[in-house]
Protein backbone atom coordinates (compact mmCIF):
# COMPACT_ATOMS: atom_id res chain seq x y z
CA UNK A 1 0.00 0.00 0.00
CA UNK A 2 1.38 3.34 -1.18
CA UNK A 3 1.68 6.38 1.37
CA UNK A 4 -0.90 8.61 -0.38
CA UNK A 5 -2.98 5.19 -0.28
CA UNK A 6 -2.17 4.75 3.45
CA UNK A 7 -3.15 8.14 4.24
CA UNK A 8 -6.41 8.21 2.40
CA UNK A 9 -7.40 4.77 4.72
CA UNK A 10 -6.75 6.89 7.75
CA UNK A 11 -8.88 10.29 7.12
CA UNK A 12 -11.65 7.74 6.51
CA UNK A 13 -11.61 6.88 10.02
CA UNK A 14 -13.27 9.90 10.43
CA UNK A 15 -16.15 8.82 8.87
CA UNK A 16 -16.75 5.96 11.39
CA UNK A 17 -18.25 4.81 14.44
CA UNK A 18 -15.94 6.60 16.95
CA UNK A 19 -15.85 4.11 19.93
CA UNK A 20 -14.38 1.39 17.27
CA UNK A 21 -12.06 4.23 15.87
CA UNK A 22 -10.85 4.91 19.09
CA UNK A 23 -9.81 1.12 19.82
CA UNK A 24 -8.19 0.42 16.23
CA UNK A 25 -6.05 3.56 16.18
CA UNK A 26 -4.79 3.03 19.38
CA UNK A 27 -3.54 -0.52 18.73
CA UNK A 28 -2.69 0.38 15.17
CA UNK A 29 -0.81 3.33 17.04
CA UNK A 30 1.12 1.20 19.39
CA UNK A 31 2.38 -1.66 16.47
CA UNK A 32 2.80 0.54 13.31
CA UNK A 33 5.93 -0.10 11.34
CA UNK A 34 6.86 0.97 7.93
CA UNK A 35 9.54 3.08 6.36
CA UNK A 36 10.77 6.02 7.32
CA UNK A 37 9.05 7.95 4.79
CA UNK A 38 6.00 6.74 5.04
CA UNK A 39 6.27 6.46 8.89
CA UNK A 40 6.68 10.73 8.98
CA UNK A 41 3.47 10.54 6.81
CA UNK A 42 0.90 8.31 8.75
CA UNK A 43 2.23 8.20 12.50
CA UNK A 44 1.34 12.26 13.22
CA UNK A 45 -2.03 11.31 11.24
CA UNK A 46 -3.27 8.16 13.01
CA UNK A 47 -1.52 10.01 16.50
CA UNK A 48 -4.21 13.17 15.75
CA UNK A 49 -7.12 10.81 16.01
CA UNK A 50 -6.12 9.59 19.23
CA UNK A 51 -7.78 10.97 22.71
CA UNK A 52 -5.88 12.76 25.01
CA UNK A 53 -5.69 9.97 27.65
CA UNK A 54 -4.16 7.79 25.84
CA UNK A 55 -0.75 9.81 26.81
CA UNK A 56 -1.17 8.05 30.07
CA UNK A 57 0.00 4.78 28.26
CA UNK A 58 3.78 4.45 28.29
CA UNK A 59 3.80 3.01 24.87
CA UNK A 60 1.78 5.54 23.19
CA UNK A 61 3.31 8.44 24.67
CA UNK A 62 6.52 7.62 23.34
CA UNK A 63 4.89 7.34 19.45
CA UNK A 64 3.07 10.02 20.22
CA UNK A 65 6.19 11.96 21.13
CA UNK A 66 8.15 10.23 17.82
CA UNK A 67 5.11 11.67 15.81
CA UNK A 68 5.62 15.35 17.15
CA UNK A 69 9.33 15.12 16.19
CA UNK A 70 8.13 13.92 12.73
CA UNK A 71 5.93 17.27 12.50
CA UNK A 72 8.53 19.93 14.23
CA UNK A 73 8.02 23.73 13.23
CA UNK A 74 4.32 22.79 11.61
CA UNK A 75 1.00 23.94 13.07
CA UNK A 76 0.46 20.08 13.86
CA UNK A 77 3.08 19.78 16.22
CA UNK A 78 1.72 22.70 18.53
CA UNK A 79 -1.47 20.65 18.28
CA UNK A 80 0.29 17.35 19.48
CA UNK A 81 2.28 19.03 22.43
CA UNK A 82 -1.16 20.62 23.67
CA UNK A 83 -3.02 18.07 23.33
CA UNK A 84 -0.70 15.51 24.91
CA UNK A 85 1.29 17.76 27.45
CA UNK A 86 4.52 16.89 25.76
CA UNK A 87 6.07 18.90 28.49
CA UNK A 88 9.64 18.14 27.10
CA UNK A 89 8.94 19.66 23.67
CA UNK A 90 8.02 23.01 25.72
CA UNK A 91 11.16 24.44 24.62
CA UNK A 92 10.75 23.76 21.25
CA UNK A 93 7.42 25.42 20.83
CA UNK A 94 8.97 28.23 22.79
CA UNK A 95 11.83 28.54 20.20
CA UNK A 96 9.04 28.00 17.15
CA UNK A 97 7.59 30.95 18.33
CA UNK A 98 10.64 33.34 18.92
CA UNK A 99 12.22 32.50 14.80
CA UNK A 100 11.98 35.31 12.79
CA UNK A 101 9.76 34.26 9.76
CA UNK A 102 7.32 32.36 11.50
CA UNK A 103 3.42 32.97 11.15
CA UNK A 104 2.38 35.24 13.49
CA UNK A 105 -0.63 33.09 13.66
CA UNK A 106 1.34 30.15 14.36
CA UNK A 107 3.78 32.64 17.09
CA UNK A 108 0.49 32.89 19.01
CA UNK A 109 -0.24 29.08 18.52
CA UNK A 110 2.90 27.83 19.71
CA UNK A 111 2.96 30.26 22.71
CA UNK A 112 -1.00 29.42 23.82
CA UNK A 113 0.51 25.42 23.79
CA UNK A 114 3.53 26.58 26.01
CA UNK A 115 1.29 28.65 28.37
CA UNK A 116 -1.45 25.71 28.28
CA UNK A 117 0.97 23.06 29.56
CA UNK A 118 2.47 25.55 32.17
CA UNK A 119 5.70 26.39 30.52
CA UNK A 120 5.38 29.79 31.89
CA UNK A 121 8.85 29.53 33.13
CA UNK A 122 9.87 28.82 29.15
CA UNK A 123 8.60 31.41 27.99
CA UNK A 124 10.18 33.88 30.64
CA UNK A 125 13.58 32.83 30.46
CA UNK A 126 13.68 33.26 26.65
CA UNK A 127 12.28 36.74 26.99
CA UNK A 128 15.75 37.41 29.19
CA UNK A 129 17.89 35.91 27.14
CA UNK A 130 16.14 37.02 23.48
CA UNK A 131 17.72 39.61 21.28
CA UNK A 132 14.96 42.90 21.04
CA UNK A 133 13.63 41.70 18.25
CA UNK A 134 12.64 37.77 19.29
CA UNK A 135 11.89 39.06 22.50
CA UNK A 136 8.95 41.36 21.08
CA UNK A 137 7.69 38.48 18.92
CA UNK A 138 7.37 36.53 21.75
CA UNK A 139 5.75 39.32 23.93
CA UNK A 140 3.21 39.86 21.37
CA UNK A 141 2.31 36.34 21.06
CA UNK A 142 1.90 36.28 24.52
CA UNK A 143 -0.45 39.50 24.37
CA UNK A 144 -2.31 37.99 21.76
CA UNK A 145 -3.45 34.59 23.64
CA UNK A 146 -5.52 37.27 26.08
CA UNK A 147 -5.67 34.51 28.77
CA UNK A 148 -5.46 34.60 32.28
CA UNK A 149 -2.36 33.22 32.15
CA UNK A 150 -0.74 35.19 29.62
CA UNK A 151 -1.91 38.28 31.27
CA UNK A 152 -0.01 37.21 34.46
CA UNK A 153 3.26 36.53 32.59
CA UNK A 154 3.12 39.79 31.23
CA UNK A 155 2.28 41.52 34.13
CA UNK A 156 4.74 39.83 36.08
CA UNK A 157 7.60 40.89 33.24
CA UNK A 158 6.50 44.92 33.49
CA UNK A 159 6.57 44.59 37.26
CA UNK A 160 10.12 42.86 36.98
CA UNK A 161 12.58 46.15 37.77
CA UNK A 162 15.72 44.05 36.46
CA UNK A 163 13.70 43.48 33.41
CA UNK A 164 15.37 45.70 30.16
CA UNK A 165 13.91 48.56 29.68
CA UNK A 166 12.56 47.70 26.28
CA UNK A 167 11.89 44.54 27.45
CA UNK A 168 8.99 46.18 29.87
CA UNK A 169 7.85 48.26 27.58
CA UNK A 170 6.78 45.69 24.79
CA UNK A 171 5.27 43.61 27.39
CA UNK A 172 3.25 46.57 28.43
CA UNK A 173 1.98 47.03 24.27
CA UNK A 174 1.55 43.07 24.43
CA UNK A 175 -0.92 43.72 27.40
CA UNK A 176 -2.59 46.02 25.14
CA UNK A 177 -3.33 43.97 22.17
CA UNK A 178 -6.38 42.05 24.39
CA UNK A 179 -9.28 43.05 26.66
CA UNK A 180 -8.41 41.48 29.72
CA UNK A 181 -4.60 42.96 29.45
CA UNK A 182 -5.62 46.57 28.56
CA UNK A 183 -7.82 46.13 31.46
CA UNK A 184 -4.78 44.87 33.60
CA UNK A 185 -3.08 48.24 32.59
CA UNK A 186 -5.79 50.37 33.53
CA UNK A 187 -5.94 48.59 37.11
CA UNK A 188 -1.80 49.78 36.93
CA UNK A 189 -2.13 53.02 36.31
CA UNK A 190 -5.16 53.26 39.12
CA UNK A 191 -2.65 51.92 41.15
CA UNK A 192 0.14 54.27 39.82
CA UNK A 193 2.07 50.98 39.71
CA UNK A 194 3.34 52.71 35.66
CA UNK A 195 5.55 56.00 35.48
CA UNK A 196 7.73 56.83 32.78
CA UNK A 197 8.02 55.30 29.45
CA UNK A 198 5.87 52.32 30.88
CA UNK A 199 3.16 54.75 31.58
CA UNK A 200 3.62 56.24 28.20
CA UNK A 201 3.34 52.71 26.43
CA UNK A 202 0.26 52.37 28.07
CA UNK A 203 -1.13 55.42 27.21
CA UNK A 204 -0.51 55.19 23.94
CA UNK A 205 -1.81 51.38 23.07
CA UNK A 206 -4.73 51.83 25.21
CA UNK A 207 -6.05 55.02 23.08
CA UNK A 208 -5.96 52.98 20.03
CA UNK A 209 -7.56 50.48 21.78
CA UNK A 210 -11.14 48.88 19.98
CA UNK A 211 -12.74 48.81 23.24
CA UNK A 212 -15.10 52.04 24.38
CA UNK A 213 -14.99 51.50 28.31
CA UNK A 214 -11.35 50.44 28.17
CA UNK A 215 -10.27 53.83 26.33
CA UNK A 216 -12.64 55.61 28.59
CA UNK A 217 -11.35 54.68 32.00
CA UNK A 218 -7.45 55.12 30.76
CA UNK A 219 -8.11 58.59 29.64
CA UNK A 220 -8.85 58.97 33.37
CA UNK A 221 -5.40 58.20 34.11
CA UNK A 222 -3.72 57.92 31.24
CA UNK A 223 -4.31 60.65 29.35
CA UNK A 224 -2.28 61.06 25.91
CA UNK A 225 -1.31 64.10 24.17
CA UNK A 226 -3.68 65.69 21.99
CA UNK A 227 -2.74 65.81 18.29
CA UNK A 228 -2.35 69.36 17.09
CA UNK A 229 -5.65 71.20 16.40
CA UNK A 230 -7.51 68.68 18.40
CA UNK A 231 -9.26 65.73 17.21
CA UNK A 232 -8.74 62.07 18.19
CA UNK A 233 -6.47 59.57 17.52
CA UNK A 234 -8.13 56.47 15.50
CA UNK A 235 -8.72 52.90 17.07
CA UNK A 236 -7.14 49.30 16.48
CA UNK A 237 -10.58 48.16 14.89
CA UNK A 238 -10.48 52.10 13.10
CA UNK A 239 -7.26 51.47 11.72
CA UNK A 240 -7.57 47.93 10.40
CA UNK A 241 -10.50 48.85 8.55
CA UNK A 242 -9.58 52.22 6.88
CA UNK A 243 -7.47 51.87 3.85
CA UNK A 244 -4.67 54.22 5.12
CA UNK A 245 -3.99 57.76 4.64
CA UNK A 246 -1.99 59.87 2.01
CA UNK A 247 1.07 58.89 1.53
CA UNK A 248 1.96 61.55 -0.30
CA UNK A 249 1.13 64.06 1.91
CA UNK A 250 3.07 61.65 5.28
CA UNK A 251 6.17 61.70 3.04
CA UNK A 252 5.87 65.65 3.41
CA UNK A 253 5.02 65.48 7.03
CA UNK A 254 8.45 62.95 7.42
CA UNK A 255 10.75 65.44 6.27
CA UNK A 256 9.34 68.44 7.58
CA UNK A 257 6.73 69.05 10.06
CA UNK A 258 7.44 65.19 11.82
CA UNK A 259 11.42 65.97 11.83
CA UNK A 260 11.90 62.39 11.12
CA UNK A 261 14.44 63.21 8.60
CA UNK A 262 16.68 64.45 11.15
CA UNK A 263 17.66 61.61 12.83
CA UNK A 264 16.47 58.47 10.37
CA UNK A 265 17.74 57.53 7.24
CA UNK A 266 15.28 56.07 4.16
CA UNK A 267 16.70 55.34 1.02
CA UNK A 268 20.18 56.84 2.03
CA UNK A 269 18.88 60.51 2.36
CA UNK A 270 18.91 61.85 6.35
CA UNK A 271 20.89 61.17 9.33
CA UNK A 272 21.48 57.77 11.10
CA UNK A 273 20.92 59.17 14.22
CA UNK A 274 17.91 56.68 14.83
CA UNK A 275 16.86 53.35 13.00
CA UNK A 276 17.19 53.37 9.19
CA UNK A 277 13.42 53.59 8.34
CA UNK A 278 14.09 51.88 4.21
CA UNK A 279 12.26 49.00 4.91
CA UNK A 280 10.42 49.47 7.94
CA UNK A 281 6.93 49.46 6.22
CA UNK A 282 7.96 45.62 5.53
CA UNK A 283 9.07 44.76 9.20
CA UNK A 284 6.48 46.36 11.82
CA UNK A 285 2.34 46.72 11.50
CA UNK A 286 0.03 49.46 11.53
CA UNK A 287 -0.50 49.08 14.99
CA UNK A 288 3.33 48.75 15.63
CA UNK A 289 3.89 52.20 13.51
CA UNK A 290 1.59 54.06 15.65
CA UNK A 291 2.83 52.86 18.66
CA UNK A 292 6.52 53.69 18.15
CA UNK A 293 5.51 56.86 17.37
CA UNK A 294 3.24 57.72 20.43
CA UNK A 295 5.39 55.52 22.59
CA UNK A 296 9.20 55.76 21.53
CA UNK A 297 10.45 54.90 24.65
CA UNK A 298 8.58 51.59 25.07
CA UNK A 299 10.65 49.01 22.91
CA UNK A 300 14.10 50.68 22.09
CA UNK A 301 15.89 48.70 19.79
CA UNK A 302 19.20 47.31 21.22
CA UNK A 303 22.01 49.23 19.14
CA UNK A 304 19.71 52.79 19.39
CA UNK A 305 19.16 53.16 22.93
CA UNK A 306 20.13 56.58 24.74
CA UNK A 307 23.23 56.98 26.85
CA UNK A 308 24.41 60.17 28.92
CA UNK A 309 28.53 60.09 28.71
CA UNK A 310 29.98 62.66 31.68
CA UNK A 311 33.28 64.56 31.15
CA UNK A 312 35.61 65.06 34.50
CA UNK A 313 35.09 68.46 33.73
CA UNK A 314 31.74 68.52 33.45
CA UNK A 315 30.73 68.23 30.20
CA UNK A 316 26.92 65.86 29.75
CA UNK A 317 26.66 64.37 26.05
CA UNK A 318 23.59 62.26 25.33
CA UNK A 319 23.07 60.50 22.30
CA UNK A 320 23.90 57.08 20.70
CA UNK A 321 26.68 55.33 22.01
CA UNK A 322 28.49 55.06 18.52
CA UNK A 323 31.67 53.44 19.86
CA UNK A 324 33.66 52.72 23.20
CA UNK A 325 37.13 51.58 23.22
CA UNK A 326 39.86 51.80 26.07
CA UNK A 327 41.03 55.03 24.52
CA UNK A 328 37.99 56.55 24.22
CA UNK A 329 34.21 56.75 23.70
CA UNK A 330 32.19 58.60 20.60
CA UNK A 331 28.30 59.28 21.08
CA UNK A 332 26.40 60.51 18.53
CA UNK A 333 24.07 63.13 19.42
CA UNK A 334 20.00 63.93 18.59
CA UNK A 335 21.46 66.45 15.93
CA UNK A 336 23.84 63.71 14.53
CA UNK A 337 27.15 65.26 15.32
CA UNK A 338 29.56 62.82 16.93
CA UNK A 339 31.22 63.64 20.21
CA UNK A 340 34.14 62.04 21.11
CA UNK A 341 35.44 61.93 24.94
CA UNK A 342 39.00 60.35 26.14
CA UNK A 343 38.37 57.69 28.21
CA UNK A 344 40.71 59.04 30.79
CA UNK A 345 38.50 62.31 31.42
CA UNK A 346 35.34 60.03 31.07
CA UNK A 347 33.65 60.18 35.14
CA UNK A 348 30.56 57.75 34.01
CA UNK A 349 28.73 56.44 31.33
CA UNK A 350 25.32 55.80 31.86
CA UNK A 351 22.32 53.74 29.56
CA UNK A 352 19.30 55.61 29.79
CA UNK A 353 15.41 54.16 29.55
CA UNK A 354 14.17 57.17 27.53
CA UNK A 355 14.59 57.42 23.81
CA UNK A 356 16.57 60.35 21.83
CA UNK A 357 12.78 60.33 20.05
CA UNK A 358 10.73 63.05 21.74
CA UNK A 359 7.65 61.61 23.40
CA UNK A 360 5.38 64.65 22.52
CA UNK A 361 6.05 64.44 19.02
CA UNK A 362 2.14 63.06 18.20
CA UNK A 363 1.37 66.58 19.55
CA UNK A 364 3.13 68.68 16.76
CA UNK A 365 1.06 66.99 14.41
CA UNK A 366 -2.25 67.03 13.59
CA UNK A 367 -4.09 63.75 13.66
CA UNK A 368 -4.58 63.48 9.89
CA UNK A 369 -1.00 64.64 9.54
CA UNK A 370 -0.30 61.48 11.63
CA UNK A 371 -2.59 58.93 10.00
CA UNK A 372 -0.82 60.09 6.69
CA UNK A 373 2.69 59.53 8.22
CA UNK A 374 2.23 55.74 8.88
CA UNK A 375 0.56 55.46 5.52
CA UNK A 376 4.14 56.83 4.18
CA UNK A 377 6.13 54.99 6.47
CA UNK A 378 3.67 51.62 5.26
CA UNK A 379 5.07 52.04 1.80
CA UNK A 380 8.80 51.96 3.26
CA UNK A 381 9.30 48.37 2.22
CA UNK A 382 13.15 47.91 0.60
CA UNK A 383 14.99 45.13 1.59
Amino acid sequence: VTTSESLALVRALDFQEPTAVAAAVRGTVATFAAADEKRRVILPELVARLDAAAASDSVLRARIDEAAGFVAGMPAFVDLVRRFRLDGRAGELVALAAAKGTDEQLVVAAIGGALAIDAQHALRDAVAKAEPDEASRLLTGVGLNGTEQSVALLAEIVAAEDAAPGTRGTAVLALGRSQRGAERLVALAEKQALSGSLAQAAAATLALAPWADVRQAAAKVLPLPQPKGGGKLPTLDELSRRGGGNAGHGREVFAGAGTCAKCHVVGGQGKAVGPDLSGIGAKLSRVALYESILAPSAAVSHNYETWTAVGTDGRSVTGLLISRTDAEVVVRGADGIDVTLPTSALEELVRQPVSLMPADLATTLSASDLVDLVAYLETLTAR
